[in-house]
Formats: C-alpha cells, structure tokens, sequence
C-alpha cells in the first residue's frame, strides 16, 4: 500500500523560498531607505549657511570654520571638554572655531575653507555611529577637511 503525505503540511524547501523571499525584500527595502537623505536637510542647511554668514561674517582669509549651535541645552556641560578640544584642534588648523545661539536642527557646523558644509551632526557621535574607538570630531578633522570625504550628516536628537 501506498503512503502519502497529509496535504496540510508544506514542503520545507517551499517554507524556505517563502522566507528567503521575505527576508530579502525587508533587506532591501532598508538599504533602499539608507540611500535617501531627507529633502529637508538640504535646505535647512542652505538656510542655517546664510544665517550664520549673516551673523558671523567671514573674514579676507577663507578659513575653515566649526559652529557649536543652539541645538539642545541639556548637554552643553557634558559636552563642554569635547568643544574646548575641537577649539584646540581648530586653531592649530588655522580655523575658526564659533558659538551661535542660531536655532539649528543639528549640534555642530563644519565648513571647510569654502564655506560648503562637510559635517553636521553632534558634537560627540555615537560610538555605534562610527565604528572606531574615537568618537569625537576633532579627531576626524583632517579627513572631514581635505576634501576627499563626502559631507557627513548625522541626525542630532537631544535626549531632553
């Protein structure tokens, strides 16, 4: 006599292929959003660039410029020794380095000597954002201002 298979139960190779499928579209779907950037911080951008050069003029000499903005003061303590070294960092690059009470969607400004913006985000980065031991700014500094880099724009949430 011949056995069959209970047709309720679907072949395991067909589960797979049903999962495997799902998993891809998820997968793809997240890569899909990483691609995109927001409209808006392009143009909260250009807009905080023509604040700031109202409010803070450059000078004869083009000069690389970081910008601490008035984006949350709950962590303008905390991230006060993280500033004095990026001042430091700064000056020893022949930069300029500011304070704003501009309202701004991000923490800090970084524009090269240009004046075209290659970092907006927090001062002090997650640590889970960039992947190396180093999470502070002046630390990247060289790389963000040769100009070799694309601009970095990270999200800015303030915890308060």
């Amino acid at each position: 006599m011949l056995f069959r298979r209970p047709l309720t139960r679907m072949p395991t190779a067909v589960i797979g292929l049903l999962l495997l499928a799902l998993w891809l579209g998820w997968v793809s779907a997240g890569f899909a959003a990483l691609g995109r950037r927001p409209p808006t911080d392009q143009a909260a951008l250009a807009q905080l660039q023509a604040q700031l050069q109202q409010a803070h003029p450059q000078g004869a000499e083009a000069q690389a410029r970081a910008v601490l903005l008035n984006h949350c003061r709950c962590q303008q303590q905390a991230n006060e020794p993280a500033w004095q070294r990026l001042q430091a960092a700064m000056q020893q690059g022949k930069g300029q380095a500011l304070r704003s009470d501009l309202p701004a969607p991000f923490e800090l400004l970084l524009l090269d000597a240009a004046g075209t913006a290659v970092y907006a985000g927090p001062l002090q980065p997650a640590l889970a954002a960039c992947g190396q031991l180093s999470a502070e700014v002046a630390d990247w500094l060289p790389a963000l201002l040769d100009g070799s880099q694309p601009p970095l724009y990270l999200p800015s949430p303030c915890p308060c």
